[in-house]
């Protein structure tokens, strides 16, 4: 077994971190039931309805323009997701594991109409600052957590059968026993998408105007700016329902 050990991540030596910029990721394509649910949310940013505890806005307010959809883009309700689920601290080989059935189910999808396959379309949100940086951190950790057991069980099938003669054996103890782990058996990049399938996915049940409700909270907390209109959704988003 001549499996290359991947390298670890190294920072450009003499580089100094700065300030950084609010980052931009895409969920990748979605099943039918995570869609579902994605609409669900923006159905209730479209929807002219306060939500639970806060006021309707009276005739005045409304002739003025404003209106009782919730003040949260479908970004703020996503990150708000993203960022739940980053504070549960998920196990990073739980990552790993997703990660890679997603890679098996999406190259499945490429011929199939089945809902439970990622085939409808992608949708995209920000992090800023720290939470950019927990994202990315617990996706470097699934790698390295990914590799270090894969890695782990291939020394120890090499001690057990050394030599040359249990090459079969080897190579079968090595795959059963990642099988038994649960230890993907190949290597993908994780990409940025994964942990937001898992966050739509540990919300999918909850209910939608919790949901909304926490976006809002969210939204008023880092959109700070006086000046600056409160971020609500497009009127015209549409629902996601077409495949590739």
């Amino acid at each position: 077994m001549e499996t290359e050990r991947p390298a670890p991540d190294a920072e450009p030596a003499g580089t100094a971190p700065g300030p950084r910029r609010p980052v931009q990721y895409s969920t990748g394509r979605l099943t039918k039931r995570q869609a579902d649910t994605v609409n669900k949310w923006r159905k209730r940013l479209r929807l002219d309805e306060p939500l639970p505890g806060i006021e309707p806005k009276g005739p005045m307010l409304r002739e003025a323009g404003l209106d009782d959809r919730p003040r949260a883009s479908f970004s703020d309700v996503l990150a708000t997701a993203v960022i739940a689920f980053l504070n549960r601290e998920p196990n990073p080989m739980d990552v790993a594991r997703y990660s890679h059935q997603i890679r098996v189910e999406a190259k499945m999808a490429a011929n199939s109409t089945r809902d439970d396959l990622p085939r409808f379309q992608p949708v995209t949100f920000t992090l800023i600052k720290d939470n950019a940086d927990r994202y990315d951190d617990l996706m470097a950790q699934a790698a390295r957590e990914h590799s270090r057991r894969y890695f782990e069980v291939k020394d120890e099938a090499d001690r057990r059968f050394p030599e040359d003669h249990q090459a079969e054996q080897r190579l079968f103890w090595f795959h059963a026993e990642l099988a038994q782990r649960r230890i993907p058996p190949d290597f993908y990049k994780i990409t940025g998408g994964i942990i937001a399938r898992m966050a739509i996915n540990a919300w999918a049940r909850r209910a939608v105007d919790k949901v909304v409700l926490d976006a809002v909270d969210y939204a008023q907390r880092i959109h700070l700016d006086p000046e600056q209109p409160p971020r609500r959704a497009r009127r015209d988003m549409q629902d996601i329902g077409r495949e590739k």
